[in-house]
């Protein structure tokens, strides 16, 4: 795909998880998430304790970036109800970095499902 190019399917699903692309609304949702330390510590460039606005208007940056092709990043949905985050960026040369993040089985927010349906925690190169 060139860079730009918005992929040609942008919902994907399984019978379990749905992937789509992320929306403002869901940063109250990522900030929840992000509350809990064993999901935030994990996470790269996360602040502690998490900045609503902050993450808002990293959320709003999304359509942008996806526009462009600097990033794709998805909701992981469960039961309709976002428990976190799967994306691709850094893209350059038609690679990106993959990261995810998502609540943490402790968590209240958790969902508790296969890891069939969740991608692995590795952070493989990811061909755009």
């Amino acid at each position: 795909m060139q860079r730009g190019a918005a992929p040609a399917k942008s919902r994907l699903a399984t019978k379990r998880l749905v992937l789509r692309p992320t929306r403002l609304a869901d940063a109250r949702r990522a900030f929840e998430i992000q509350t809990d330390w064993e999901v935030t510590r994990m996470l790269r460039m996360a602040a502690w304790p998490p900045d609503p606005v902050a993450l808002a208007g990293w959320f709003a940056d999304h359509a942008r970036e996806r526009a462009t092709g600097e990033a794709f990043r998805f909701a992981i949905l469960a039961e309709g109800r976002m428990i976190g985050l799967v994306d691709v960026d850094e893209i350059a040369a038609g690679e990106g970095d993959r990261r995810r993040w998502s609540a943490s089985p402790s968590s209240k927010s958790a969902w508790r499902g296969s890891a069939r349906d969740t991608p692995p925690t590795t952070r493989p190169r990811a061909r755009c």
